[in-house]
């Protein structure tokens, strides 16, 4: 092989490297929002809600379970890794979870949750994150689903 073909081999290949790390961390990912309502996407038992299990980045989801935060799994504790999580109560029954990040350029979110509704954190790729502090911004959010599996806010 000449020097020329060489080459021009390991540029593809570069930029197909490229192309995998942009795809994987922000593709299909819904941009994180800070909100604090929670009006719903759908009506909820209509033809048209949008089922979570069905969403491309459900794959990617850790639940927050605001009655439970400090019995975390090691996995949902490394997708909020630069967050810290707090859930108060709310006299109209609703909780309010809030994820506060440790990263002053990135902003907080909060999400109200009515019984029967769930959190999840999406969080597409791990290994981003480390020790504590949030290295891509563009990854994080969560979804709300409600009792039937709809997606309610994200």
């Amino acid at each position: 092989m000449s020097t020329k073909t060489i080459f021009a081999v390991i540029i593809i290949l570069v930029l197909i490297i490229l192309g995998w790390i942009f795809y994987s961390g922000s593709s299909n990912n819904p941009s994180p929002v800070t909100s604090n309502s929670s009006a719903p996407l759908t009506s909820g038992t209509n033809s048209s809600a949008v089922k979570f299990a069905d969403q491309p980045y459900a794959q990617y989801a850790y639940q927050i379970d605001p009655a439970n935060l400090n019995a975390m799994d090691v996995n949902t504790k490394q997708a909020l890794s630069g967050f810290n999580v707090t859930a108060k109560n709310n006299a109209d029954g609703t909780v309010t979870v809030s994820l506060t990040s440790t990263n002053p350029e990135y902003h907080n979110q909060s999400y109200t949750l009515k019984s029967g509704d769930k959190l999840y954190f999406i969080e597409r790729s791990l290994g981003d994150d480390g020790g504590g502090e949030e290295a891509f911004l563009g990854d994080d959010t969560a979804v709300v689903v409600d009792a039937n599996g709809n997606v309610i806010q994200h």
